[in-house]
């Protein structure tokens, strides 16, 4: 286990979510895995919950988050709070504001995130004084919020203006799965399967960490009836499953049947399987990173939309029918046709596979940490700045030329610089504090790109955030380019991983050999 507090702590975030068998796991699921993407980037989380199953309170421990608890909720108060969202929040909003502000009166956050249901426009305004900006994670557009950054990761036909007028002109939003919230693993996994035929000997049947409705039981019966017991079948569970017992004792009876209860690598179980039986909510995206086909079930009423859009688009295969015998009927008749049809499958993976490519949670962190840097071309009043960094033997030893220069030499070349339409010198701000140094050497269509650092900077994952923003910039101002190549040396691995979280592609190895 390793806390963002054991380096430089970069940001600190405190983030307010909860976690129940209404609420089901999919809140707390993904903001662990935002959690666990910032603090590589040295940012230290403080989780803050009322509900919160104790495994995933060790969870959020053994990934090196702190954790608060508010005070447990009085049921009968909670009865009388406006909708059944609200009541989620075990508090009026107004004592839950006043609960958790005075969790972050002595520790003002960086980031305060919202992943939560039952909060409002009403909750955010009232934490304004005790976070430097808010990011709100959303699924329903159906209330306004106060808030910096919003992110919602589903899919919505027509969705880019769902939040236009519930969040402020000035809020970012971050829309569709490009920004869902998966586990690294996922990304490592994407192309374990990139050839996917469409047949299916190996079945993944998993309806998320609760499925109170017991939606296993109806896709096992649904696999019995069809005869296909010849077919490998994987079926999950999770640690709020009241069914788990009579799931388990079903699975023991059934040839080719693995149980699984509260996996830590469903990735590659989505990987390794050819189809798969599931719920309509946050695995939706687990499932298209993979490129697996679904047939999925609404098992909450924020996943029908969803679904429905989803399989207008081709993604998945969702029943029209939410209960009793007609679920059923179409549910067996729906898997006998995926069952049957190789193209249709395929035709499925390469849609899931459009819509996710498994590094949202970057693309997240990367927004959140860019708020207050800025670019801007240098001035001669930087010449000394960008000498003193240039020199500096952290940044020489892994630059190309790791001779020093002196400060003669550079004021002459930084002049001419300047002076060189076709040579562009950008400083990084961060807050209005220069923190790094980014140049472009342009010829036609193609530029070359170097980066620095200040040296106080180089433990905090700044380089790729530098990198992301030089580039969007260099895409607004010089739009005759198409290509930029960086150089950089093989034993240089952060620079190499910097470079790539930007966006960048290794395409070839440069080889060279000394002969004195």
């Amino acid at each position: 286990m390793v806390r963002a507090e054991e380096s430089v702590v970069r940001a600190l975030v405190a983030i307010r979510v909860d976690a129940s068998a209404q609420m089901g796991l999919g809140h707390i699921q993904r903001c662990l895995t935002l959690a666990n993407a910032l603090r590589k980037q040295s940012v230290r989380c403080r989780f803050i919950c009322r509900f919160v199953p104790e495994q995933f309170a060790e969870l959020i421990a053994c990934n090196g988050h702190d954790l608060l608890r508010l005070p447990a909720a009085d049921s009968g108060d909670a009865d009388q709070i406006g909708s059944t969202h609200e009541r989620w929040l075990g508090a009026s909003q107004t004592e839950d504001a006043n609960q958790t502000a005075g969790m972050l009166s002595t520790n003002r956050p960086d980031w305060l995130i919202v992943d939560h249901y039952g909060i409002d426009v009403r909750w955010e305004a009232a934490m304004r004084p005790f976070a430097k900006a808010i990011l709100v994670i959303d699924d329903l557009a159906n209330r306004s919020h106060d808030c910096d950054v919003l992110l919602d990761q589903n899919y919505v036909v027509d969705g880019a203006d769902r939040y236009s007028s519930l969040v402020p002109a000035s809020c970012r939003q971050m829309l569709g799965p490009r920004y869902a919230l998966l586990r690294p693993d996922f990304a490592e996994l994407r192309d374990v399967r990139l050839n996917r035929d469409g047949s299916v000997a190996r079945v993944l049947v998993f309806f998320g960490g609760a499925d109170e409705d017991n939606y296993t039981a109806l896709a096992l019966d649904a696999l019995d009836r069809l005869g296909r017991f010849d077919l490998a079948v994987d079926v999950v569970v999770g640690l709020m499953n009241p069914h788990r017992s009579e799931i388990e004792t079903t699975c023991g009876r059934r040839p080719n049947t693995r149980f699984f209860y509260q996996v830590n690598d469903i990735a590659r179980l989505m990987a390794e399987a050819d189809l798969a039986l599931g719920a309509g909510g946050s695995a939706t995206w687990e499932r298209c990173s993979v490129g697996l086909p679904t047939l999925a079930l609404v098992a909450a009423d924020n996943q029908r939309r969803l679904t429905g859009d989803l399989c207008d688009f081709g993604a998945v295969l969702s029943p029209s029918s939410e209960s009793g015998v007609g679920l059923r009927n179409e549910f067996i008749a729906l898997l006998g046709a995926m069952l049957s049809s190789k193209a249709l499958l395929r035709g499925m993976t390469r849609r899931c596979r459009d819509l996710v490519d498994g590094l949202g949670a970057q693309r997240v962190v990367g927004t959140m940490l860019s708020v207050g840097t800025l670019l801007r071309l240098a001035t001669e009043d930087d010449c000394q700045r960008v000498y003193e960094w240039r020199n500096h033997p952290s940044v020489r030893s892994v630059s190309r030329v790791q001779t020093s220069f002196s400060l003669d030499s550079h004021r002459r070349w930084f002049a001419e610089a300047l002076r060189n339409p076709d040579r562009l010198i950008l400083v990084a701000e961060c807050s209005g504090q220069p923190i790094g140094v980014v140049r472009f050497d342009i010829a036609g269509e193609s530029s070359e790109v170097s980066v620095y650092l200040s040296p106080d900077k180089l433990a905090g994952g700044w380089g790729s955030e530098v990198l992301a923003l030089a580039t969007q910039w260099l895409k607004e101002h010089r739009k005759n380019v198409r290509d930029i190549v960086a150089e950089v040396l093989p034993e240089n691995l952060a620079s190499r991983g910097a470079f790539k979280r930007a966006g960048y592609q290794e395409s070839k190895v440069t080889l060279v050999r000394r002969l004195v």
